[in-house]
C-alpha cells in the first residue's frame, strides 16, 4: 500500500502520479530558544507526493524544525513557504487554515477522548460535515481496526510513560 492507495487527490488521480512542484520550502532558516540557536540554514524542500522524514538524535533540531513551520516559534533568518505562500509569520491556525496539519505522533493525543473524537479534531477548522463523514469513512476504510474501536475510549498509554499517570489516564 503507497499513500496514493490512502490519500487519493481530488482531481481523481494520485498523489503519487502528481507533476512535481513544491508544496513546502524551507530556505535558510534559523531559530532561536532565546540566545541559543537551535537551527542554523535550514533548507528543505517537499514536492507534491513526497513522504520526507526528519531523522536526527536528540536534540539535532527535529522538533524545532517542525514548530518553526507550524508557526509556534518565529524564524530569526530564512523563508518558509507553504504552496508558494510565504507563512515564516503566519499565526499557526492561519496555517492550519491553508492546508497544512500535523499529526501527533504515539502519545500526543487526548487520551480522555474516544478514537472518533480524536479523529474528528482533525476535521475542526472544516465545516462541511458532509465531505467529513466521506473523509471519515475512507479512513475506515483503510484502517478497519479504527472502525471497530471508534466509540471506544483511547488505550491506556504505555507502561515506559510515566507521564500518563500526571495526565490521569490510568
Amino acid at each position: 500500500m503507497t499513500s496514493a492507495d490512502i490519500f487519493p487527490s481530488a482531481s481523481g488521480g494520485n498523489v503519487a502520479g502528481a507533476t512535481k512542484s513544491t508544496m513546502l520550502q524551507l530556505t535558510d532558516v534559523d531559530t532561536f530558544y532565546g540566545p541559543i540557536q537551535v537551527l542554523n540554514k535550514v533548507s528543505l524542500e517537499v514536492n507534491r507526493g513526497e513522504i520526507v522524514c526528519l531523522l536526527g538524535a536528540n536534540a539535532a533540531g527535529k522538533t524545532t524544525t517542525m514548530k518553526t513551520i507550524f508557526g509556534l516559534i518565529h524564524p530569526l533568518r530564512g523563508t518558509i513557504e507553504f504552496e508558494g505562500v510565504r507563512i515564516d509569520r503566519k499565526l499557526p491556525g492561519d496555517i492550519v487554515t491553508s492546508g497544512m496539519a500535523l499529526v501527533p505522533e504515539a502519545r500526543r493525543i487526548f487520551p480522555r477522548m474516544t478514537v472518533l473524537e480524536n479523529l474528528e479534531m482533525g476535521a475542526f477548522i472544516r465545516s462541511n460535515r458532509v465531505e467529513i463523514k466521506q473523509d471519515l469513512d475512507h479512513v475506515c476504510e483503510v484502517f478497519p481496526r479504527l472502525k471497530e474501536r471508534l466509540n471506544r475510549w483511547q488505550a491506556p498509554c504505555p507502561v515506559v510513560s510515566s507521564r500518563c499517570w500526571q495526565w490521569g489516564a490510568r
